[in-house]
């Protein structure tokens, strides 16, 4: 098969220069985007969905006779000398390579094939083809993409800028349909040097008639090579030279973008010979487990069926765990296809993440649309590159309504899982002991001394909550006033901090607090209600010896930063001031390991705090 390459003139129209905004969006981590780009058309145009799609990846030599090289050549030769003429230095580099991979007798080439996929039937091939800025997907619903604009990162990838795209589908019989596509710069026509041609050119077997479009190699015309077996689409990337770091990265890569779709059994990649599937997809996370994504997956294939939260934006499906170890404290977004979106914890690249006790908790929360109709919304928002979302990107013109419409989303999500780290377990009634005033006796029968301030404990109605099976696991949750976290959550009163000393009798100045173990530390959370706040740590759950304070090395605050804690005889001591949240670290001795924890309060004699 012999290519002939058709350039159309300018006609006086936009001469196009070496640089493409269209590329430019995917310029970093260039292989993986584009990869990630091309199973995601592969997903959107699935054909049976009981089974998956299969996405083939290999390498591969073309012989320069069938993508036309020495035709080619003429035109990067002309685009050379015209980069070279406006001084861009980068695009010179770039024809000179080219020039050099096109003399090959076999020239490298990535190809990416999928099966299980409609093929590029109609508007579709038009679409990628012979149009710029228009989504190859049409309306079609819940599809990845719809900008038009991801058929333009494979071209980063491709030493000569050339791509060729091969179709097989079914109307009337089989079709089989073959182009190449280049995208250079705009040039001088090599053969009338007076005439300037177009950026874009089309490799086809016959010449274009005048002022046509350039029509597609079909059937067995086509380089064997670039027949597809089944029904679907090929996607052949000229003049990748992949590097074998690339091979070797790519099935985790692949895997941190798609394990749900994987999971799910949507999709199946076969990158040369290797299989990433449902079955094997364990495996490939076993060397990666310290990526977050791992827990994702994770949460994704332990879950039975998500919880769902819905408002006036749409409906969601929410996967989340709370006793995952070393757990990345974030919410990801996965869309309806099976390709995660992102993490990031900015409300205006990511709206459905909250911070639930950010630094201190361990969780992790997958998020998805739960309908077609939510996802167009939420792909609606996405940039080309679809690694985020982002509300003022959305069709609606009232991006403060929208905005709005996924608070109220996002806050659901958070109160589901604030939900699940409060999880009640048995009920009842325990009270924390009353011990002497510090300056006599502290918790363990020492002696407290030294002049500190005369401090005495308060008796406080605590709720146990469920214990863990895991000796490091997080203990209960301490209840103040007969009420959980969740419940002072919701009463409005509870969040008003009263002013120093006047706080009403039996009020513990410890609000909404959480008592965890965290790697080898005992991390505590509070709401403080006065200006300063004093406490020790004592062991809950089944252990004996309750009346035993736990010893305390050192106390580090998490957050804020401009606040700091003493501790002295185990009782740790924080000038909150104003400050709403604390969040402090508890260095105890190694062999303080206990089922629970519960915090022991102390206050200054005669109310003040």
């Amino acid at each position: 098969m012999k290519l002939y390459w058709t350039f159309p003139p300018t006609g006086g129209g936009v001469s196009q220069g070496f640089h493409d905004s269209g590329q430019a969006i995917f310029g970093a981590d260039a292989w993986d985007k584009t990869v990630r780009e091309i199973i995601q058309n592969s997903l959107d145009a699935v054909r049976d969905s009981d089974k998956p799609v299969t996405v083939r990846i290999s390498r591969m030599q073309v012989p320069s006779s069938e993508i036309g090289a020495t035709d080619l050549t003429r035109h990067i030769e002309s685009a050379l000398k015209r980069t070279r003429r406006d001084g861009y230095e980068r695009g010179v580099k770039f024809f000179q390579r080219a020039l050099k991979i096109l003399k090959k007798r076999q020239i490298p080439t990535l190809a990416i094939v999928d099966s299980n996929t409609s093929g590029l039937v109609g508007q579709k091939w038009d679409a990628l083809v012979h149009e710029e800025g228009t989504s190859s997907k049409g309306t079609m619903k819940a599809a990845g993409g719809s900008f038009g604009i991801g058929k333009n990162a494979p071209y980063l990838i491709s030493g000569v800028k050339t791509i060729c795209y091969s179709t097989r589908y079914l109307a009337k019989g089989r079709q089989e349909w073959f182009i190449a596509r280049c995208k250079i710069s705009a040039h001088q026509d090599p053969r009338q040097p007076a005439r300037e041609l177009q950026h874009i050119g089309f490799g086809t077997k016959s010449k274009v008639a005048k002022g046509a479009r350039a029509p597609p190699t079909r059937g067995k015309e086509i380089y064997r090579g670039f027949r597809l077996a089944e029904p679907g689409t090929g996607i052949f990337i000229i003049g990748s030279d992949i590097p074998e770091s690339w091979i070797s990265k790519s099935e985790q890569s692949l895997a941190r973008n798609f394990f749900a779709a994987i999971h799910e059994k949507k999709l199946e990649i076969v990158i040369d010979q290797r299989r990433l599937d449902y079955e094997t997809l364990d495996s490939v996370f076993e060397s990666d487990k310290k990526h977050r994504t791992y827990h994702y997956y994770r949460l994704m294939r332990g879950s039975s069926k998500p919880a769902c939260v819905d408002g006036e934006f749409g409906k969601f499906e929410v996967y989340l765990s709370t006793d995952e170890e070393d757990a990345p404290n974030r919410m990801a977004y996965v869309n309806r296809r099976g390709m995660m979106i992102t993490d990031v914890r900015q409300f205006g690249k990511n709206p459905f993440h909250t911070s639930v006790g950010s630094g201190w908790a361990q969780y992790a929360v997958v998020v998805r649309a739960a309908d077609d109709k939510t996802d167009e919304r939420v792909r609606a928002m996405e940039p080309p590159s679809h690694d985020s979302i982002e509300y003022e990107r959305t069709n609606d013109r009232d991006h403060d309504r929208v905005r709005l419409q996924l608070k109220e989303i996002q806050k659901k999500i958070e109160q589901l899982t604030l939900d699940a780290l409060n999880q009640s377990g048995k009920s009842g009634e325990t009270v924390l002991s009353e011990i002497e005033a510090l300056g006599a006796e502290g918790p363990d029968g020492s002696g407290h001394g030294k002049g500190e301030q005369n401090l005495t404990t308060r008796r406080i109605r605590t709720k146990p909550k469920k214990t863990m099976d895991k000796p490091d696991g997080p203990g209960p949750e301490i209840a103040i006033g007969g009420k959980t976290e969740r419940d002072n959550a919701d009463d409005d009163s509870s969040r008003q901090k009263p002013p120093p000393g006047t706080g009403p009798k039996g009020v513990s100045s410890l609000d909404r607090q959480r008592v965890m173990r965290h790697r080898n530390k005992i991390r505590v959370a509070f709401t403080p209600r006065a200006a300063s706040v004093h406490f020790s740590l004592k062991p809950a759950g089944e252990e004996p010896k309750r009346q035993h304070s736990i010893s305390i090395r050192q106390a580090r605050i998490v957050s804020p930063d401009n606040i700091r804690a003493d501790v002295q005889d185990d009782v740790v001591s924080i000038r909150a001031g104003d400050c709403a949240r604390i969040i402090v670290d508890l260095e105890v001795d190694g062999d303080a390991a206990y089922t629970g924890y519960e915090l022991l309060e102390y206050v200054v004699p005669g109310g003040a705090r």
